[in-house]
C-alpha cells in the first residue's frame, strides 16, 4: 500500500473518532498481505493436511467418506419423509373415514325429518318443510357422496404411501444385505489375502532353513574333507607320530612269553615287532605273532594300563568287500586261567581285547567269565543280563561282546596310538572299569563284570590275526603291520 492510501486511511480513521492504537491496528490491518499472517497461514495449512489424510484414508481403504457420508443422510432423509407421508395418508385416511361417518349421520337424520313431514302432511303437496326437509336430505346426501370419495381418495393416497415405505424398507434391507455381502466377501478377500502372505512366509523360512542345512551340510562335509585331506599322509612324506614312544628300546628287560616271536625292527624311528600276515591267513595261525607280556612287578594285578602304537600298512586290507568279511584281533588282557575267544567262553578265564573292523575303526571287545565252560555255544556269551546299564547301551554282540560300537578311527600309513586301562570288578558285581583311548579319543564304563571268582589279570596277550577263522575274513595278498612302545603301569 502506498502512502496516498494510509493517508486516506489516517484521515477516515481520524474521522471516525479512533484512539491512536486503534489507528495503528487500521493501518496494520489493511497494510499486511495475507499470507504475512500466522494465524491464516496455520489455519490454510491444517486444511490442506487434512485434506491429504482424507485422500490418504480413500486410497487406503478405496471409500469415499463424503459420498458414503452423503449417501446415508439421503437415505435417513428418505426414510424419514416416507414414514412421514405415511403417516400423514394414513391420519387423512382416519379423518375422511371420520367425515363419511357424520355425513351418513346427517343424512340418516335429514332422511327421519323427511319421513316425519310426509306423514304430516298426510301425503298431500310438499308444504314448505317437506320442500325444506327434501333439500336438506339432498344436501345430506351429496355431502355424505363427497365424503366417501373424500375417503376412498384418502385411502388410496394411504396404501400408496405405505406401498412405497415398503418399497423403500426393502431397498434399504437389500442394501444392508449386499453391504454386509460385501463386507464379508471383502474379510474372505483379506484373509486369503493374510493366508497367501503366511504361506509365503512359512515357505520363505523353510526355503531359507533348507539353504541354511545346505550350507551347514557343505561346510561339515568341507570340514570333514580337509580333515580326512590332513590325517591322511602323503607316500612321500609320512607324519611323525602322533605321540612319541619311550626312549631306546622298549623290549630291554621286558618279560615276554614267546611261543611264536615276530622280527624285531627298526621302523619309522622306532624299535617294532614286525607283524606279518600271509595270503589266505585267518584266525589265531593267520600271523607270525604268538607271545605273552608279563612285565614284572605289574602282573598279575587287580588292574592294569598299556600305551603302544601300531602302523598299519598302505594295503592294511579294511575295506568290506564282495564275499569278504573284515574283523580282526590286536591283542589284550588276559584274566584267570581259562581260554575265553573263539565262541568259547570259560568258568575260570576272561578276556579284553582291542579289535579292528569293516572301514578301519576299533572297539573294545569283552568275553567275561561265566558260570561253566561253553565250547562254541555263544547264546551263553551274548546274553548281557549279569552286565551294567553303562555296558549294555554301548554292546552288541558278535561272538565276544563289542563295546562301543566303531566309535575309534584307525588310519594307514601312520602310527596309531592306543591305551587300555582295566580295573576288575568285586567278585561277582558289577563294579569294574574298562577304558580305551584310540588317537586321542576316549571311553570308559564303570559297571563292568568280569569275573565271578578272585581271578587277577595275568598277562597281556599279543596274537594278531583276521577274522573269525572262516575264509571270508583272510586277506587277498600278504600285508603287514608294526607293533611298538608297549609300556604297562598298574594305575
Amino acid at each position: 500500500m502506498d502512502n496516498n492510501t494510509i493517508n486516506e486511511v489516517l484521515n477516515s480513521a481520524s474521522l471516525a473518532g479512533l484512539s491512536s492504537a486503534e489507528i495503528a491496528n487500521v493501518v496494520l490491518e489493511r497494510t499486511t498481505k495475507w499470507y504475512q499472517r500466522p494465524a491464516v497461514v496455520f489455519s490454510i495449512l491444517c486444511v490442506v493436511m487434512l485434506i491429504i489424510a482424507l485422500v490418504v484414508y480413500m486410497l487406503a481403504t478405496k471409500k469415499n467418506p463424503i459420498t458414503t457420508a452423503a449417501s446415508n443422510v439421503t437415505s435417513s432423509i428418505r426414510t424419514t419423509i416416507a414414514n412421514s407421508q405415511a403417516k400423514q395418508t394414513a391420519n387423512a385416511a382416519s379423518k375422511a373415514n371420520q367425515e363419511v361417518a357424520k355425513a351418513e349421520a346427517r343424512l340418516a337424520e335429514a332422511q327421519s325429518k323427511l319421513n316425519a313431514t310426509m306423514q304430516a302432511t298426510g301425503g298431500g303437496p310438499p308444504s314448505a318443510p317437506a320442500k325444506a326437509a327434501q333439500d336438506a336430505l339432498a344436501r345430506a346426501q351429496q355431502n355424505a357422496a363427497q365424503a366417501q370419495k373424500r375417503a376412498q381418495e384418502a385411502a388410496a393416497k394411504a396404501q400408496e404411501a405405505e406401498r412405497k415405505r415398503a418399497e423403500l424398507e426393502a431397498k434399504k434391507a437389500a442394501e444392508r444385505k449386499a453391504k454386509a455381502e460385501a463386507e464379508a466377501r471383502r474379510a474372505a478377500e483379506r484373509k486369503a489375502a493374510e493366508a497367501k502372505k503366511a504361506a509365503e512366509r512359512k515357505a520363505k523360512a523353510e526355503a531359507e532353513a533348507r539353504k541354511k542345512a545346505e550350507r551347514e551340510a557343505k561346510k561339515r562335509a568341507e570340514a570333514e574333507a580337509k580333515q580326512k585331506q590332513q590325517q591322511k599322509p602323503s607316500p612321500a612324506a609320512r607324519p611323525p607320530p602322533a605321540a612319541p614312544g619311550p626312549a631306546g628300546n622298549w623290549l630291554a628287560g621286558m618279560n615276554i612269553e614267546r611261543k611264536e616271536m615276530p622280527a624285531v625292527v627298526t621302523y619309522q624311528g622306532k624299535t617294532a615287532l614286525h607283524v606279518q600276515y600271509k595270503a589266505g591267513g585267518r584266525g589265531p595261525k593267520g600271523s607270525n605273532t604268538n607271545i605273552e607280556f608279563i612285565p614284572r612287578g605289574i602282573f598279575p594285578a587287580e588292574q592294569a594300563r598299556v600305551r603302544f602304537s601300531i602302523w598299519f600298512a598302505d594295503n592294511f586290507p579294511w575295506d568290506k568287500a564282495p564275499g569278504h568279511k573284515v574283523a580282526g584281533k590286536l591283542g589284550g588282557f588276559r584274566i584267570g586261567t581259562g581260554s575265553a575267544s573263539g565262541a568259547n567262553y570259560s568258568k575260570t578265564g576272561a578276556t579284553y581285547r582291542v579289535v579292528f573292523d569293516d572301514g578301519g575303526v576299533a572297539n573294545g571287545y569283552l568275553y567275561p567269565q561265566i558260570a561253566k565252560d561253553s565250547r562254541g555255544n555263544r547264546n551263553i556269551g551274548w546274553d548281557l543280563a549279569d552286565q551294567g546299564e553303562g555296558l549294555k547301551k554301548v554292546s552288541g554282540i558278535s561272538s565276544g561282546i563289542h563295546v562301543w560300537g566303531n566309535e575309534f578311527k584307525l588310519y594307514r600309513g601312520r602310527w596309531n596310538n592306543f591305551e587300555m586301562f582295566i580295573k576288575l570288578n568285586t567278585p561277582g558285581k558289577k563294579d569294574g572299569i574298562m577304558e580305551l583311548t584310540v588317537n586321542g579319543v576316549s571311553r570308559r564304563i564303570t559297571d563292568v563284570r568280569y569275573r565271578n571268582d578272585n581271578a587277577k589279570i595275568n598277562s597281556f596277550h599279543l596274537q594278531p590275526f583276521f577274522g573269525g577263522s572262516t575264509v571270508e575274513f583272510a586277506p587277498k595278498s600278504n600285508t603287514s603291520a608294526w607293533f611298538a612302545d608297549y609300556v604297562f603301569t598298574s594305575a
